[in-house]
């Protein structure tokens, strides 16, 4: 079953062999690295200054799927996406947090229909099998824009008690006009067993992922125990495309305010509580 609220911003396992933790990029960060496939790495952003007992969301990022943290020296963002860019409101607000680039074999292409493979959920089991070495905590899967197909998928095909949850922000809804990219609906989203949260600003005037889409995806959700529906409006302040992360598509001027909507909700599931 699913819930519709609305939120004015006025009230506002393939074990993957670690290869490097590599330098710290910020005090409580670092990059590291594993692998996933012969001759494949992964990259990821990794911060569990929180401690082991945290819960642990690992945050995929839209467009390709690129972030390029083999060129990334550490400072600033190494992407403007929304979750990227939040990734320290994440971490700030208790939870341990991984970033996952695109794989090293996939660099220029990027994860453009890989979303949904069984290779890209092998990809992500591999990075969860180095996460599980240090830490047994709930693990939550939050994707925005083609991130969201990402945890959607994944989700839907790893084994039984790998996932805690998922949040999907900004869910591509729609296919794009030359239809050479996945939507959520892709997914086998019949196979997602575990709560799933759907944030969305009403203003996304992003082309592909559309609010009124909204009901209907989440209720091919057959199976999930939960599914709520989350919109947002207000923010502003925005440059670049409609489907760009500075954009209401990107929750520009409210990010503080959904990433800690979604924290809570988070907080919730990983408790054992009714979300």
């Amino acid at each position: 079953m699913s819930g519709f609220v609305r939120l004015p911003s006025a009230v506002a396992l393939a074990a993957g062999a670690l290869l490097s933790a590599g330098a710290p990029v910020l005090a409580a960060e670092k990059v590291s690295e594993v692998t996933v496939r012969e001759g494949v790495s992964v990259k990821f952003i990794e911060n569990t200054d929180a401690g082991a007992d945290a819960p642990i969301v690992i945050l995929f990022a839209g467009g390709n799927g690129i972030i390029n943290l083999h060129r990334w020296k550490g400072k600033g963002s190494p992407s403007g996406n929304f979750l990227v860019r939040t990734r320290r409101h994440w971490a700030s607000s208790g939870f341990q947090v991984v970033v996952p680039d695109a794989p090293s074999d996939r660099r220029t292409d990027g994860l453009d229909f890989w979303r949904t493979s069984k290779e890209h959920t092998g990809d992500i089991a591999a990075v969860i099998a180095h996460i599980r070495r240090s830490s047994k905590a709930p693990l939550f899967l939050v994707g925005t824009s083609r991130g969201t197909i990402s945890a959607a998928a994944i989700a839907a095909q790893m084994p039984p008690g790998t996932v805690t949850g998922i949040v999907l922000t900004s869910s591509v809804t729609r296919y794009n006009r030359a239809r050479n990219k996945n939507r959520v609906q892709d997914a086998k989203l019949d196979a997602v067993r575990v709560p799933v949260l759907i944030a969305h600003h009403e203003d996304d005037a992003c082309f592909v992922t559309v609010y009124s889409d909204l009901s209907a995806m989440a209720k091919a959700f057959v199976n999930a125990p939960s599914v709520k529906i989350v919109g947002y409006t207000g923010g502003g302040n925005y440059r670049g495309d409609e489907c760009g992360p500075f954009a209401a598509h990107g929750f520009r001027g409210i990010e503080r305010r959904v990433v800690g909507d979604i924290a809570q909700w988070i907080r919730t599931v990983a408790a054992g509580g009714k979300p």
